[in-house]
């Protein structure tokens, strides 16, 4: 792909390769474990988990997802939902109108299927690159990176301006400069879990955490 903005001159592939070790050493024995983590998880169900988790806690979305896959576990059973019972049970996920009606608007445009490529999954209503990418890499094992504002939070703090300065597509190239590409999957879920537990939007703990040493954001 070509590189966005100013790109080709911000990527130091040794420092992100050490990042990646850092975030590899640190996942050890700390990755939360979720439903939709598991390894029996369909290509549906990790979606659907996806989709859940824009804006909403990941606890809540660990009680919401088994009522609703066992009321709706494909997407044929989702296409025949009722609108207020759909509704109804993701109601815990906030915003339960809205959302209710983005999963109707997908399982119509998605007439064969749910399609296997972020290009695709993208090109759905309500689906945005996180969802798409998050989707490919956990139920599939592709290795790509994956952005949402956890994860943009870490980068940003890391990079400093070469990860503010860029452009979307500049990022991207930055993100899958660090990734693993050996085990995206772990190296995705670390850097969420890493948000989560270390590099936290307020009162991040920068005293135990293994990125302070290179770390624009304490360096500066």
């Amino acid at each position: 792909m070509s590189k966005g903005k100013h790109c080709n001159s911000m990527i130091d592939t040794d420092e992100l390769g050490w990042f990646r070790h850092q975030l590899r050493d640190w996942s050890e024995g700390r990755l939360r474990s979720f439903p939709w983590r598991g390894d029996d998880m369909t290509f549906y169900e990790v979606f659907i988990a996806e989709m859940f988790l824009r804006r909403t806690q990941a606890e809540v979305v660990a009680e919401v997802l088994p009522k609703f896959l066992e009321r709706y576990p494909t997407m044929s059973a989702l296409r025949e939902a009722d609108p207020e019972q759909l509704a109804d049970i993701i109601r815990p996920l906030g915003l339960q109108n809205l959302r209710s009606q983005a999963l109707l608007e997908i399982v119509d445009a998605a007439e064969s299927g749910l399609p296997q490529s972020v290009e695709r999954l993208q090109a759905l209503p309500q689906v945005g690159h996180y969802v798409a990418a998050a989707t490919m890499c956990f139920a599939t094992g592709e290795p790509v990176p994956i952005i949402d504002r956890n994860v943009d939070r870490v980068y940003q703090r890391f990079l400093g301006e070469r990860w503010r300065g860029a452009d979307d597509e500049g990022r991207l190239a930055l993100a899958e400069a660090a990734l693993d590409v050996h085990a995206p999957r772990r190296h995705n879920l670390a850097l969420l879990d890493f948000a989560a537990a270390v590099c936290t939007a307020r009162e991040p703990d920068c005293m135990s955490c293994p990125m302070a040493p290179r770390c624009a954001s304490v360096s500066t």
